[in-house]
């Protein structure tokens, strides 16, 4: 529609036309019309398809190309073709990197306004997204939708691999990378890797000793919310796992694993498969073997439930190294070390002699040595002792075992007259930076003999008993 004589602009750009609310002014009455339904939210254009309505002619074609499937708009960089110019402005900003709603408090910066606002509200605090469920709020409309599945159950995310099902798309994306075997974020400190952002912020903090979760009613703290939620079931006595053939319940999921393993007459494989995913699955063997079985040594205190937590960590040598013909020391060597130094905690060590020295010194009181890592020379054996028994096992289909794993006495094994032994190491039972350590602290403290049965050894110092 053309405009009216009214409504052409005033001569000499005066701004007569004045909001009588806010006192807003412009030289076209249309303008002024456009703007006092800022105030009284009228909506006089509607499109003739849906609900949709909007107080601005011009701002009505872009919900009405949403119907017609027109894009007049078109990156001249990719081809990103979009329906609104202002679209194609916030777009080119992805290639320019321009970001320029910047917050007044912090150093963050935005390429949209939107982002700016909602990042404005970790300042606030305003949380003005609730859940008419429970007592649940939160700063987006995104976050409060992915909350609701938490009470309807939804899962509309699925692995095209496996049955995997989650309710947020980046927990798919972190899920696609066990398949892949991507590791996209490293530790700057160490050669740690991991498939998403959150692992890594996990992992930093065996580095820095940051342990940012504190329970409210004792003194325990721990570097993982997971870890305190079930730390808190110890005082509220909470057992939310149940077992399906008997009446036993427990606090975390763990042990629901351990249970369903030995409560029952059969293990369901294919449920097992369908919770584990595959490619987890073809790892339980490697750690089975790894954590002790028949035929190999075991790590002392360290159960099969310990061992199997740890199949949340991508480990490939468990099904790629382990048991396959032509694996070499160095390989079978760093399978064991991505294994063992996480099954005690020390994630952050490279070696198992560091672990050892490490734990020893973080005790108060002198722990007991089997209750202390292997060597790095008695891992060794460990893990040849493993590798033969994984190289039996995955030729148990063949009539004669592979060549390989008849000359048992190269897997840590020594033959006597007619009997097998394992191979006894002769290496010190600690390693020499240890006995460094505890024989200068015995010197500073005193200067008694150290084979002496007098003295009592301390992480730090020894003294007389």
């Amino acid at each position: 529609m053309e405009p009216s004589h009214s409504d052409m602009p005033r001569p000499g750009g005066k701004k007569s036309y004045v909001c009588d609310v806010c006192g807003y002014a412009s030289s076209k009455l249309c303008d002024l019309k456009n703007h006092v339904r800022t105030h009284t939210a009228e909506k006089p254009y509607r499109c003739d398809m849906c609900e949709y309505s909007c107080a601005q002619f011009k701002t009505l074609k872009i919900p009405m190309r949403t119907h017609t499937g027109e894009k007049p708009y078109a990156c001249d960089r990719c081809e990103y073709r979009c329906s609104g110019s202002d679209l194609l402005t916030l777009h080119m900003r992805t290639h320019t990197g321009e970001k320029p709603y910047r917050c007044d408090l912090c150093e963050h910066r935005f390429a949209q306004s939107g982002g700016l606002k909602k990042h404005m509200r970790t300042h606030t605090g305003e949380k003005p997204f609730t859940c008419d469920r429970c007592e649940y709020k939160c700063t987006t409309s995104g976050a409060l939708n992915t909350h609701m599945r938490t009470h309807t159950g939804e899962k509309p995310y699925r692995c095209d691999i496996c049955e995997y099902s989650c309710s947020q798309s980046g927990n798919l994306k972190n899920h696609m990378r066990i398949h892949t075997g991507e590791k996209q974020f490293t530790c700057d400190r160490c050669e740690y890797k991991c498939a998403s952002s959150g692992a890594l912020k996990i992992h930093m903090r065996t580095h820095t000793g940051e342990k940012p979760y504190r329970c409210d009613i004792c003194e325990y703290r721990c570097a993982q919310s997971s870890h305190l939620r079930i730390h808190m079931r110890t005082h509220t006595g909470e057992k939310p796992f149940t077992c399906d053939r008997c009446q036993y319940k427990c606090a975390s999921s763990g042990a629901k694993i351990q249970m369903e393993k030995w409560n029952g007459d059969v293990l369901d494989i294919n449920k097992t498969v369908e919770r584990l995913c595959p490619r987890k699955c073809s790892q339980l063997l490697g750690v089975h073997a790894l954590s002790g079985c028949d035929t190999v040594s075991y790590p002392f205190g360290k159960g099969k439930q310990s061992a199997l937590k740890l199949l949340e960590i991508d480990i490939p040598g468990l099904d790629q190294v382990l048991g396959e013909l032509g694996a070499t020391h160095s390989q079978l060597r760093a399978t064991a070390d991505s294994f063992f130094l996480p099954l005690y905690g020390q994630k952050s060590c490279t070696t198992m002699n560091d672990a050892r020295t490490r734990l020893y010194r973080s005790h108060k009181k002198p722990p007991q040595l089997k209750k202390l890592p292997p060597t790095d020379v008695n891992l060794q054996l460990h893990v040849l002792r493993t590798h033969l028994q994984m190289l039996l096992w995955k030729a148990a289909n063949q009539r004669v075992p592979p060549e390989e794993a008849l000359h048992i006495t190269n897997f840590g094994w020594s033959i006597k007259g007619s009997t097998i032994t394992p191979t006894i190491s002769t290496a010190p039972v600690a390693p020499q930076a240890l006995l460094d350590v505890t024989i200068a602290s015995a010197r500073e403290e005193s200067p008694v003999v150290v084979n002496s049965r007098k003295i009592r050894w301390t992480p730090k110092t020894m003294k007389k008993s």
